[in-house]
């Protein structure tokens, strides 16, 4: 009786190894491992397909006193955007506005104000993971309208406006790249061509936010 039990035992010990054998990781020999829980995103090659949305806040900055009819001051600038995110590469759709007058010119009576709306879409590569810096450029158009000029001379010219088409290029960082979080920064150089004011492009320095 004592052999059988011996038998029994052996037996079970038996089957018990086998099944932590199943357990056991490649290069983990007679060790048990529990391969470690995911938490989220952590690096740029390692990010599944999702889409976030978020805004931003920033300012405008012509390139010369050529634009806007001499306007060379900041202009602050809003703006919504989606994120479609897959692997290193994301593409952005933007939709903002801003606005702004035209100070010290000595052809009006008056300053005019201007109202810009640009859109944009365009693709960019990420280089990193928590602290994933981006560059990328794309296409868009901006809705440029200019009011009513009263001339110092006299008379006015009417107010106008116009439908521009504007290529960019930008390089930003997203911070923080959690599952459903992350900051951005991004600072953008983008052209416009008006058939008016010549040249009216300018450099824009964004922050916000995406969920």
């Amino acid at each position: 009786m004592p052999r059988a039990t011996a038998l029994v035992l052996l037996l079970t010990l038996s089957l018990a190894a086998l099944a932590a054998e199943e357990e056991v990781l490649p290069g983990t020999t007679g060790r048990i491992v529990i391969p470690p829980e995911e938490t989220g995103v952590t690096s740029a090659a390692g990010v599944a397909t999702g889409v976030y949305y978020g805004g931003r806040f920033g300012f405008f900055l012509p390139f010369s006193q050529e634009n806007y009819l001499h306007y060379n001051r900041l202009a602050w600038r809003f703006e919504g955007f989606v994120n479609l995110e897959a692997g290193d590469w994301k593409a952005m759709a933007t939709a903002g506005f801003y606005l702004g007058e035209v100070k010290g010119n000595e052809e009006f009576a008056n300053e005019p104000s201007f109202f810009v709306m640009p859109f944009s879409l365009g693709a960019y590569y990420e280089f990193g993971g928590n602290f994933s810096p981006y560059v990328g450029g794309g296409v868009g158009f901006t809705v440029f309208n200019m009011g009513e000029r009263r001339l110092a001379g006299g008379g006015s010219e009417k107010g106008f406006t116009e439908l521009l088409f504007s290529p960019h290029l930008a390089a930003g960082v997203d911070l923080f790249r959690a599952k459903n979080f992350r900051l951005n920064s991004e600072l953008r150089l983008e052209l416009a061509w008006s058939e008016k004011l010549a040249q009216v492009g300018g450099f824009s320095l964004l922050f916000g936010i995406a969920l």
